[in-house]
């Protein structure tokens, strides 16, 4: 089962960070685009963690690897150009 949330959470964390247009075509409009793209790299981090380890045999090593992942995935997402993941200044 963890296997399932873990694409389900791979493909819906994914999709605002690799077709925004289409994410908001389906969605409707956001006001905070650079939120949606936070809770997105978020998501695809949880994703990695529960396929890492879909059975929970090593619950205890999860934390870690989570915030691993969303450092990797933040500094790959700013580094690709992407834009930053904060908001714009007013």
């Amino acid at each position: 089962m963890a296997g399932l949330q873990a694409a389900y959470y791979a493909v819906s964390g994914a999709m605002p960070l690799v077709a925004y247009p289409l994410f908001e075509r389906i969605t409707g409009p956001k006001r905070e685009p650079w939120l949606v793209k936070t809770v997105g790299l978020i998501t695809v981090a949880i994703a990695w963690v529960l396929a890492r380890d879909p059975a929970n045999r090593h619950p205890q090593t999860r934390s870690r690897p989570f915030g691993d992942q969303i450092r990797r995935l933040t500094a790959a997402y700013d580094e690709h150009g992407y834009g930053p993941l904060r908001p714009e200044p007013s």
